[in-house]
């Protein structure tokens, strides 16, 4: 049995995941951790770490598609043509060994900045400003230079608005 990609309809995969268990297949809907900004306040949620897939275990030749493809909250299955895309073991071992046990959540790994990095502001009023990462003061603010009328100037901002770049 190989792992194969199901494509779903926007925002269903929790849906499409419960209606093809209910049909007893395996499935996996990987899930992540994520800080997202509602209402001007920073929430920590759980969501899909792929949006609008996610992975059903089939035998290509046994098992009859139709009844995924028509399953509720699935758009279709990724083929090419007419031919399945399998995903690779190495792959989907990964995934699956990566995921807390107990709740089978991913958590990222945290955005590790060193002193003199590069660093982009994503949010706030100095959104795509480009700066150096100086040091972080405290778990919560980073204190970053940046190049503002012609001076350096220390600014401390909240760490998830501090990206590093590549």
């Amino acid at each position: 049995m190989n792992w194969y990609p199901v494509y779903t309809k926007p925002r269903q995969e929790h849906i499409a995941r419960e209606n093809l268990e209910r049909q007893s297949f395996e499935v996996y809907l990987p899930l992540m951790r994520a800080s997202r900004k509602r209402r001007g306040k920073w929430v920590d949620t759980i969501e899909p770490m792929f949006s609008r897939y996610l992975f059903i275990q089939l035998e290509p030749g046994t098992t009859s598609v139709a009844s995924v493809r028509s399953t509720r909250g699935v758009s279709g299955l990724v083929q090419f043509g007419n031919t399945l895309t399998p995903v690779p073991e190495s792959f989907m071992s990964v995934l699956l060994q990566t995921a807390d046990v107990e709740t089978s959540v991913h958590t990222p790994e945290p955005n590790l900045l060193q002193e003199g990095d590069t660093v982009v502001l994503t949010d706030g009023p100095l959104a795509d400003l480009h700066g150096i990462f100086k040091a972080a003061d405290g778990d919560a603010r980073a204190i970053i230079l940046l190049k503002l009328l012609g001076t350096e100037t220390e600014v401390a901002v909240p760490l998830e608005q501090v990206w590093r770049q590549a």
